[in-house]
């Protein structure tokens, strides 16, 4: 029998679709008006800015309508994209307030499926990036890592806390190791990791 290849719809579709049919989005709950605007700044996010204020201001208006729900938001589908994209290029101080809010309860944060990846990507930001405050961002790398590895028999067969032992020792260590899946992966904001 003949079968027809269906062509694959974007992140950015399906998050559409999900909206229109009353879902918004695996993992936690958001309002309706949040996911609609969420998606409105992925969609915004995949056309190219003409300066680079125009991008800062952007991504500071985004982070000030998070501002206060950041661990819920972490732990939403859509959210969590626009959060892991957007992050490198945020100011210190936007960063600072994440780690601190998704630090408040690490076992719960480290196991959730979409807000896991948040914290590697702020894993990733503190440990090879020039911030203002490295000090304090650095303490907050070496407190998660700490946990990591005590809780390590727990976080190596959880699913959604694996890679995050994976990443803090590269952070620890300070060497990224470059998986070959992800290099000829091309999606809009993952790939401005690549520099750090």
């Amino acid at each position: 029998m003949y079968s027809r290849n269906k062509k694959k719809r974007s992140f950015l579709q399906n998050a559409k679709r999900y909206g229109k049919q009353g879902q918004r989005g695996r993992g936690t709950n958001i309002a309706e008006d949040q996911y609609n605007y969420l998606v409105r700044v992925l969609e915004r996010w995949r056309d190219p800015f003409e300066q680079e204020e125009e991008r800062s201001i952007f991504v500071s208006n985004v982070f000030s309508q998070m501002a206060g729900d950041e661990r819920n938001l972490a732990g939403n589908q859509v959210a969590s994209r626009v959060i892991e994209q957007l992050l490198p290029h945020a100011p210190s101080n936007i960063i600072k307030e994440f780690c601190d809010q998704l630090s408040q309860d690490l076992r719960i944060t480290c196991t959730d499926q979409f807000a896991g990846h948040v914290i590697e990507k702020l894993l990733i930001i503190c440990s090879f990036t020039k911030q203002e405050e490295r000090d304090s961002l650095l303490a907050w790398v070496q407190k998660v890592s700490r946990f990591l590895c005590n809780n390590f028999n727990e976080f190596s067969s959880n699913t959604y806390a694996s890679h995050l032992l994976r990443t803090a020792i590269q952070c620890s260590a300070g060497v990224r190791i470059q998986n070959k899946d992800k290099m000829n992966k091309t999606d809009g904001g993952y790939d401005a990791m690549d520099k750090y």
